[in-house]
Parts: structure tokens; C-alpha cells; sequence
């Protein structure tokens, strides 16, 4: 039966080594031991946009470059809040601030990996639009607070519409049917 004292002994004869864990730097010469890289935790940074609603990004930085495509979607909202009353010369009202944060979760949500077109809604709020070949989905975040959406894929047909006040996970279902796809 071999015990530390034995192996220790043993391997004392094929190193240099003193002390009671000669075995360990012996051992090195049978096996590389790995060296430990140290751990440099994510960076989280939080990112003002310079909005009115004051909304900011929480931002880890995991090595790769911020999102150039995110940048023009905050570029873009910079262009809305700068729009007065009746800018498109229909009564059209300008930016309402309270779809500016819905508008943000449900770009960076798990929907992320293809950012929407933004367009103003006449009445403030702000509509997200992705378009991926024959299919298409609109999502309208309305200044009074309402959500509607539409999904449609030419090739099959199919059409899907929600209004979020009689169903609540509307948005997600319509994004889930995109997204699948």
C-alpha cells in the first residue's frame, strides 16, 4: 500500500526538490500544470443617452465594440425629440417621452439580434418595424400608453394582429412568430 511518505520518497530520487510536497513538483514533470489565467470580470458601464426621459443603457462591455446599429437608434431618437408639433403638417405631435424606455427593453430584449427601423407616430409614440424577407412585424408603443402590433408573412399568408390591452403577451407572441422563423 503506497502512502504520501512512500511517494514522496519515490519521487524525491527523480527531483532536487526538498520538503513535504516534492511529490507536487515532481509531478510537473509528468503533467504541465496549467497556468491560471486571472479573472477580469465584464466592465458594466452606464451609458446616458442625452435623452429627455433620461433613460440609459446598462451597458457590459464584453470586449467588442458597442453596437454601431444601436448607436443609429439612438441617433434616431435624437432626431424625434427635436421634432416640434405638427411636423409632418397633419397635427402630428412630437415625442412623448413615455415610449421612449418600452421602445429601449423591447429593442435590447431577446429580439436583439436584428435591431428595428423606428418611425414617429403622429400621436408621439414611437413604431418599430423588422422586416426579414417575406415576413414583417410592426409594433406600435402609442403616446396615451397603448401597444398594437401586426405580424405578416406574404409567403404563407399568414396574418397576426394584436391590441396589448385584451391581450398582454401580444408583443412577445408576435415577436416569438418573427423570430422563429
Amino acid at each position: 500500500m503506497l502512502n504520501a511518505a512512500l511517494t514522496d520518497e519515490r519521487y524525491a530520487s527523480s527531483d532536487q526538490t526538498t520538503g513535504s510536497a516534492s511529490h507536487l513538483e515532481s509531478n510537473k514533470k509528468f503533467m504541465p500544470v496549467p497556468s491560471a489565467k486571472p479573472y477580469n470580470p465584464p466592465i458594466k458601464t452606464l451609458i446616458p443617452l442625452g435623452l429627455r426621459s433620461g433613460v440609459t443603457l446598462d451597458w457590459t462591455q464584453d470586449g467588442k465594440r458597442f453596437p454601431e446599429q444601436m448607436v443609429q437608434i439612438i441617433l434616431k431618437f435624437h432626431e424625434f425629440e427635436k421634432l416640434e408639433d405638427n411636423w409632418d403638417g397633419y397635427g402630428a405631435r412630437p415625442l412623448n417621452d413615455r415610449v421612449v424606455l418600452p421602445a429601449f427593453e423591447l429593442i435590447i430584449s431577446r429580439y436583439a439580434r436584428q435591431y428595428p427601423s423606428l418611425v414617429l407616430l403622429p400621436d408621439g409614440g414611437i413604431g418599430l418595424r423588422w422586416v426579414n424577407g417575406t415576413r414583417e412585424v410592426e409594433i406600435d408603443l402609442e403616446a396615451k400608453g397603448g401597444t398594437t402590433g401586426f405580424y405578416a408573412d406574404a409567403a404563407t399568408g399568414e396574418v397576426f394582429e394584436i391590441d396589448e390591452d385584451s391581450e398582454p403577451d401580444g408583443v412577445s407572441t408576435l415577436l416569438d412568430r418573427y423570430f422563429s422563423h
